[in-house]
């Protein structure tokens, strides 16, 4: 311990230190905002700055400013030399929990109780966007230091686990589509190994996965190839295909893996619809090749990128359905809504688990342009027993007659749209509430977000999570019992609504405590209530780490200059017990032990170098 002062007569929630590290602000619940001389610990200025608990505090970059934020849902702007006032920003309907200044001092981004993102420009104080950010209270956020935009892309965290990422909005620059025909010169193995391709784009947005084959080529033309087609709206997003080997009560293994992002392909002339071979590099970053001296692993894929004027956006939410007609005689089947316009923009729900009138809640978001002549809404109906999908109803909506109701309107457009089966008679097989929501496309790309983040929490779930009940009893036809779950073991009346295995695993990250990226923006780092960190690839949200660092709340995060260590501190229990010695106690006789607060040092480098090639 350096020094230690009092100042403040409640909690101590937020420090802030000044650019030049001299000296050092702190907001408390007792509603002060105090700033200190950092060498001398001195009280250099104090004021009551809120009527409310002071939730956050930020000093500007440029040195210029300082922001505070409450649970009076204010934020406020302070000159750091008079301690003077210079702005109040209103625009939050709840506590206001955190804010952060871009790294040129010209944007403040706050979030809080309200769920929503609000950009503000400073020094004028204006609202510049608002984004509903997440579901839940959003408990945190950092910039990312990421070469190649100009509006740094953020990271926002929801205290229920949700970690998502919002990039600069430059518009939908058009669809690109990805045909892979075939894989040659792949390392010679015995018979009995199987080889499978796994296409990705950006963090999960897309994918697709082949069929495994046998042998030391595979020719995917003569089926039409693997295809792949997803809409741009960032030219940075990363596209990859990755060569897995299996050997069956073996080991599963990554042989290598072709990466790139869109906005290579486009300017290396790599994207006009003509064949092109492509090279893969193994975990440790060299050549996959047979064996031979230059008989290298190549991928024959053909790319084509389809340029778009953007004229606006549509935001789709699919609210709820009703009498959706099941399949006769199977009562496991769960209904999900598929909406598209056009090739590269599709989008679908999760599925709701055995229902005719399911909810969905989910937003779509497309870009509408000259060529985007319908919107194709389609009813699907999964049966994760049977491994099937049916598409059982669709619904055609002209975009110009669509877009004029919804542009004659002030509120979102919201109506039932029914959708008809297939066949010639084109019965009704229920019907889906649709809401509409345009606006025109902006033009002032460099000061906005995109209105929809990219998760990083979660991008990668579990195949084998959805209801799948070992054995099931059919009587005349139909289902009459089902059993327990061949995954969790568990009922039906034990999944949520979607049918998804609920999970009481403590190692399954809930309320989510603090955030932070690493300085070259590459890694995002969040601690939860339960002790645990988790460590993520911000471009291709891999998780490469998820580990117990506190035996209760992690209360904050901060990567090392340079990126090789983390500190962490949180709650743990008295040194004087184990954590061994605490596991053979009762939760009663765990919450009677002594706590102490513990800053720990995680050791990344080396460990990180292996964890970035194993993904």
């Amino acid at each position: 311990r350096l020094s230690s002062t009092k100042g403040h007569s409640h909690t101590v929630i937020r420090l802030a230190w000044s650019p030049d590290s001299e000296r050092l602000v702190s907001v408390s619940a007792d509603k002060l905002l105090h700033l200190w001389h950092v060498k001398t610990g001195e009280s250099l200025q104090n004021t009551k700055a809120h009527s409310a608990y002071i939730r956050g505090v930020a000093w500007s970059p440029n040195a210029k400013l300082i922001a505070t934020c409450s649970s009076d849902k204010t934020i406020k702007l302070w000159n750091p030399i008079t301690m003077a006032q210079k702005k109040l920003l209103l625009g939050h309907s709840n506590w206001v929990r955190w804010i952060r200044f871009s790294p040129d001092s010209k944007l403040l981004v706050s979030g809080g109780d309200d769920n929503f993102l609000i950009v503000w420009s400073v020094p004028e104080g204006q609202i510049v966007q608002r984004i509903p950010g997440h579901k839940n209270t959003l408990c945190d956020s950092c910039f990312l230091n990421m070469s190649g935009y100009q509006l740094p892309p953020l990271v926002t965290a929801s205290i229920k686990g949700e970690v998502n990422i919002w990039l600069p909005d430059n518009g939908l620059t058009g669809f690109m589509h990805y045909s892979i025909l075939g894989i040659e010169s792949m390392p010679v193995v015995p018979p009995g190994v199987i080889r499978y391709v796994v296409m990705e784009v950006g963090r999960n947005r897309e994918k697709q996965r082949s069929d495994g084959y046998e042998g030391d080529a595979i020719d995917f033309e003569s089926t039409g190839g693997i295809r792949l087609s997803c809409s741009i709206w960032d030219t940075n997003e990363v596209v990859r295909v990755q060569l897995f080997e299996f050997r069956p009560k073996v080991s599963l293994k990554l042989l290598g893996e072709f990466k790139t992002t869109h906005g290579r392909l486009i300017v290396g002339g790599q994207a006009e619809g003509i064949q092109k071979k492509f090279h893969f590099m193994t975990p440790e970053e060299e050549h996959l090749s047979d064996g031979g001296e230059s008989s290298m692993t190549t991928i024959r894929m053909k790319i084509l990128f389809e340029r778009m004027e953007h004229n606006a956006n549509l935001k789709v939410t699919v609210e709820e359905g009703k009498n959706m007609k099941m399949l006769e005689g199977n009562r496991f089947v769960t209904p999900r809504i598929v909406v598209k316009t056009q090739r590269g923009q599709e989008y679908g729900t999760p599925p709701v688990m055995s229902s005719k009138t399911p909810h969905f809640n989910v937003d779509m978001y497309f870009g509408i342009g000259p060529g985007t002549s319908e919107l194709h809404v389609a009813a699907q109906m999964i049966n994760k027993i049977e491994s099937t999908c049916e598409e059982f109803g669709t619904c055609s909506l002209k975009m110009d007659k669509l877009l004029s109701k919804v542009c004659s309107q002030q509120e979102p457009l919201s109506n039932w749209y029914v959708v008809r089966s297939n066949d010639e008679d084109r019965k009704s097989c229920g019907s889906v509430r649709l809401q509409f929501a345009w606006t025109e496309a902006s033009k002032e790309y460099s000061k906005k977000y995109l209105q929809f983040g990219s998760p990083l929490s979660a991008v990668r779930a579990d195949e084998p999570s959805i209801y799948a009940p070992k054995r099931s009893l059919r009587l005349f036809g139909r289902t009459v019992w089902k059993g327990a779950c061949r995954w969790c073991h568990q009922t039906a009346s034990h999944h949520d609504s979607q049918g998804r295995c609920v999970s009481e695993d403590p190692w399954i990250p809930t309320t989510i405590n603090c955030l932070s990226v690493s300085s070259d923006g590459a890694l995002a780092a969040w601690g939860t209530e339960k002790g645990q960190i988790s460590i993520v690839a911000t471009d291709t949200g891999d998780q490469l780490a998820l580990w117990k660092a506190h035996y209760h709340h992690v209360y904050s995060l901060s990567f090392s200059p340079d990126d090789k260590s983390l500190l962490s501190s949180g709650l743990d229990i008295h040194p004087s017990m184990s954590a061994e010695e605490a596991a053979t106690l009762s939760p009663e006789e765990i919450e009677l032990l002594p706590r102490k607060s513990s800053v720990l040092r995680w050791d990344l480098e080396g460990w990180l170098k292996t964890r970035m090639k194993a993904r």
